[in-house]
């Protein structure tokens, strides 16, 4: 799974159980460059993509060199949709060791863990969304009363048990 981190507009790796690491580091740190403008040119954003062997085939020159290195000969990816707009969150990706394209049963299994992971990225933004409103002043998003009771709290509770004498206005 990679997503677009809203701050840098970067496609990052969220989760890769079974990719060699060495892949998903060469790929987070070298070649993201890369891999963004395919997914641009390629239009991974808004449909299903088969690359069935990697040995043929246009685009993704380094990456595709990297990925055969680590044993990689295929990649599918399905576009995360968001909510909003017309860009999705990222992409859901999956590598194979053998050429080939995907079975019928395969794609739909993929389409549901694909919406799975729209709905868990879902849940974390809208999670993150309430708590911020919850310690935070909705017209000035300074942080209300009670986020400043509890950096008050650990502030207090920090201080040696004999240290300086503190008082709050």
């Amino acid at each position: 799974v990679r997503l677009v981190d809203t701050e840098t507009g970067v496609l990052q790796s969220v989760a890769a159980p079974t990719l060699p690491l060495s892949y998903v580091r060469g790929v987070d740190e070298g070649l993201e460059g890369e891999l963004r403008e395919e997914v641009d040119a390629a239009r991974i954003w808004h449909e299903p993509y088969v690359l069935d062997d990697m040995t043929t085939g246009e685009g993704f020159n380094e990456l595709r060199s990297v990925a055969l290195a680590h044993g990689l000969r295929s990649f599918w990816s399905l576009p995360i949709p968001a909510d909003e707009g017309d860009t999705p969150l990222g992409f859901l990706g999956v590598y194979t060791r053998a050429p080939r394209t995907p079975t019928a049963p395969e794609a739909v299994m993929l389409e549901r863990a694909r919406d799975l992971v729209s709905i868990a990225v879902d849940r974390a933004a809208r999670t993150e969304q309430l708590g911020r409103l919850a310690m935070h002043d909705t017209l000035t998003a300074l942080p209300n009363r009670a986020l400043g009771v509890e950096r008050l709290d650990n502030a207090v509770r920090s201080l040696p048990d004999s240290g300086p004498m503190v008082a709050v206005l």
